[in-house]
C-alpha cells in the first residue's frame, strides 16, 4: 500500500510540473510557476487559507510568495510529493523560514535537524545567520552564531557588513564581558558602524562606554581615535578618551576582555615582610607591594569579594593585615576588614601552655572578632580536627579548610538573629 500512495504522489508532482490541470499562478522570488488548488491545499492549513477562502488568492488565481524563491518553493513541493530529502547546507536557512510561514512542520523539523549538525558558520555568514536564529528563538544556535562573529572581529569588519548592524545588536556584541577578540578590532568595529550611519551624540557617548578603553592599544587611542572626526565633535566621548590617556595608571597588559576578567592566582608565603606573590591570568609573575609590618610565621589568611586578610604571626600576634586587589595592582593597608557582617573568624592555630616549660598545641577552637565592639567569642561549635596551621577557601556560607595533617574540612558558616552559627558539613583525607 506504501508503494501505491508514494506512486501516487509523485504523479500527482509531475502533473503540477508538466501543468496540465494546474487552475493557479505562483509568483515567487525570481520567476513564476503554476500549481494546483487542491494539492496545495492538502499540504497544509497556510495554504488551504489562501487558495480557499474569500482571500486576494482566491478569487484572482493568483498566489503571490515575494520571500521565497522559486527554487526553493519547486524544492519543498518536490520534497513532499516525492520523499526526497534536498535539504543542504546552502538553501537550509532558506528552507526554514519557508516553512515556518507555510507551515510545513515536517521540512521545517528537517531543517532543524540540519543546522544542528551541518551548519557552517563563517565570518560571512554569521550575521544573518544570528539573526534568523535568534527570530525563531533557537537559543543554542543563535549563540554559535554570535561566538563565530565575535571570536573572528577582525574578519567581519572585512565583510562590511558591520555597517547593516542595527544599533540594538552593535549595542548587544560590544557590550559581553567575555569576548576573545582584541578590544582594538572591538573599537574599530564600533568606530566603523559610527562612521556610517551617524547616530545621534548621546548614542556615541553610550557605545563608547561600553568599549573597555583601558585595554585598547595606547598608540592607537592617541593616534588614531582621539583625533578622529568622532572624538572631536562630541565633548562627552572626548572627556572619556582624555581621561584613559592621561591616566597615571599603568596600561593593562591584556588585549582580550575574556583574560583581563580571569581572576589572578595569589600565593601566600612568608619571607620577611613580603607576604604575596601574584600569578596572572596571562601566565606571568608580578610583582606585590610588600606588607608595612611583617607579622611572621604562624599567620591565619582568608580571603573575600576583593581582600585577602592576614591576621595573627608569631611576630606581631595582634596585628591585621588587608590586602586590596585593585585594577591597577595591590595596594596594602595595616586596618580590620569585615569578613562576615562585621565579624572575622579566626579558626585553629596554636595554644601555647607555660607551666613550667612551653608547650604548644594545635586547636580546634573557633574565635569570633567582633570589628565594632572589638569583643572576642568563642564560638560554641569546634572545628571537627585540631590544627596548628589552616588554609582555607572561603564562598560564603561555604567555608573549605585544609589542614597540615591533609584532613579537608567543609563548614557552614550562617548568620541568624544577630548570632553567628557554624555547622560541620564533611570532612576527608
Amino acid at each position: 500500500m506504501d508503494d501505491v500512495q508514494t506512486q501516487l504522489l509523485q504523479n500527482i508532482h509531475q502533473e503540477m510540473i508538466n501543468g496540465l490541470f494546474s487552475d493557479i499562478q505562483v509568483i515567487c522570488n525570481g520567476g513564476t510557476t503554476t500549481g494546483s488548488r487542491i494539492a496545495l491545499a492538502a499540504l497544509s492549513p497556510y495554504f488551504r487559507a489562501k487558495v480557499t477562502s474569500d482571500m486576494t488568492e482566491s478569487r484572482t488565481g493568483v498566489l503571490k510568495l515575494p520571500t521565497v524563491s522559486l527554487q526553493v518553493y519547486k524544492d519543498i513541493l518536490k520534497m513532499y510529493f516525492c520523499k526526497i530529502n534536498l535539504i543542504n547546507e546552502d538553501n537550509c536557512r532558506h528552507m526554514f523560514v519557508a516553512t515556518d510561514m507555510m507551515q510545513l512542520d515536517y521540512i521545517k523539523n528537517l531543517c532543524i535537524i540540519c543546522m544542528n549538525q551541518d551548519l557552517d558558520f563563517t565570518p560571512q555568514n554569521c550575521l544573518n545567520l544570528w539573526r534568523t536564529l535568534k527570530l525563531y528563538n533557537f537559543l543554542d544556535l543563535s549563540k554559535r552564531a554570535l561566538s563565530c562573529l565575535t571570536d573572528n572581529l577582525a574578519e567581519f569588519l572585512k565583510t562590511g557588513t558591520v555597517i547593516d548592524l542595527s544599533k540594538a545588536e552593535l549595542l548587544e556584541i560590544i557590550s559581553k564581558d567575555d569576548l576573545t577578540c582584541r578590544e582594538d578590532d572591538i573599537l574599530k568595529v564600533a568606530m566603523k558602524w559610527i562612521e556610517h550611519n551617524n547616530p545621534e551624540q548621546g548614542d556615541v557617548q553610550i557605545i563608547f562606554e561600553n568599549i573597555r578603553l583601558d585595554i585598547v592599544g595606547r598608540q592607537f587611542l592617541v593616534n588614531d581615535v582621539a583625533v578622529s572626526n568622532i572624538v572631536l565633535e562630541n565633548n562627552s566621548v572626548r572627556e572619556i578618551i582624555q581621561h584613559v590617556s592621561s591616566s597615571a595608571l599603568p596600561q593593562r597588559t591584556r588585549t582580550t576582555r575574556f583574560v583581563a576578567n580571569c581572576s589572578d592566582v595569589f600565593v601566600l608565603h612568608h619571607t620577611n615582610n613580603l607576604l604575596l606573590s601574584c600569578f596572572t591570568s596571562e601566565e606571568e609573575w608580578e610583582d606585590v607591594p610588600p606588607a608595612p609590618v611583617d607579622p611572621g610565621q604562624y599567620y591565619s589568611a582568608a580571603s573575600l569579594d576583593h581582600k585577602i586578610d592576614i591576621t595573627g604571626g608569631d611576630e606581631q600576634g595582634k596585628c591585621t593585615l588587608v590586602y586590596d586587589i585593585i585594577g591597577a595592582g595591590i595596594t596594602v593597608q595595616p586596618s580590620l576588614a569585615l569578613k562576615f557582617g562585621e565579624n572575622i573568624l579566626i579558626m585553629g592555630g596554636q595554644v601555647i601552655y607555660i607551666s613550667g616549660e612551653e608547650n604548644v598545641s594545635p586547636s580546634h577552637v573557633i574565635q569570633c572578632f567582633n570589628t565594632t565592639t572589638r569583643a572576642v567569642i568563642k564560638v560554641d561549635t569546634k572545628l571537627p580536627c585540631t590544627s596548628s596551621t589552616l588554609k582555607g577557601y572561603v564562598h560564603l556560607p561555604d567555608v573549605y579548610l585544609l589542614d597540615v595533617d591533609g584532613n579537608v574540612m567543609h563548614i557552614h558558616i550562617t548568620d541568624r538573629n544577630g548570632g553567628i552559627q557554624v555547622e560541620n558539613k564533611l570532612t576527608v583525607k
